[in-house]
């Protein structure tokens, strides 16, 4: 919770945590370009200065956006936690919660692509994610391997990166066929071919 959370009555902070919604789902449909402020405000069904009170500005907010994925990493105890063993069941909680999750996949996929350009004001915060993950993946690869629960002639920094293409790769196709794609077992089939069975 940042200082300005602690600051907003419970009235307040579901106005806030309501327009990081929305601006995430119209940010997913149109794309972070072509959302203004005041469209954000008109979803939401408040003001465009009301809005202002509680984000300067749109880059602002999409900071607060992509803050709400680490939140929810942290939900599943997949950040700073110190017991890896139940980490493959929490990485396809997580890519089970992101498809219940209205435009969150659309909206990591197409900033993902345009966050590339190092203009984008997501930029480093892109890279910075996909460091924090590939962090978390290659300790926990590595972990497995010391305990005999990484199958014989895998790399862990492999494994880790090959996760993370994996996921990223399963979730578009997902936006083009939702009804043929099912990302949470795809993570699944990709752990159970690199991770030995539990003795």
């Amino acid at each position: 919770m940042t200082d300005a959370d602690r600051t907003l009555s419970a009235k307040g902070r579901a106005r806030r945590d309501q327009i990081i919604e929305v601006a995430g789902r119209l940010f997913g449909q149109r794309g972070y370009a072509a959302v203004s402020l005041r469209d954000i405000a008109a979803e939401v069904g408040i003001t465009h200065p009301l809005l202002a009170h509680y984000f300067r500005g749109k880059e602002e907010l999409l900071f607060a956006v992509m803050d709400s994925w680490r939140q929810r990493a942290e939900r599943h105890r997949l950040i700073a936690d110190h017991d890896p063993e139940g980490i493959p069941d929490r990485i396809v909680a997580l890519a089970e919660e992101n498809e219940r999750t209205p435009g969150y996949v659309a909206l990591f996929s197409g900033l993902a692509a345009d966050a590339i350009d190092p203009d984008h004001p997501a930029h480093d915060r892109f890279i910075e994610q996909y460091d924090t993950v590939y962090g978390l993946l290659l300790s926990f690869f590595r972990w497995a391997e010391q305990v005999g629960r990484l199958r014989t002639g895998v790399d862990p920094r492999v494994a880790a990166q090959s996760l993370i293409a994996l996921e990223d790769g399963a979730q578009v196709q997902w936006l083009y066929r939702p009804d043929a794609v099912d990302v949470p077992a795809i993570v699944r089939s990709y752990l159970e071919l690199v991770l030995a069975p539990q003795a």
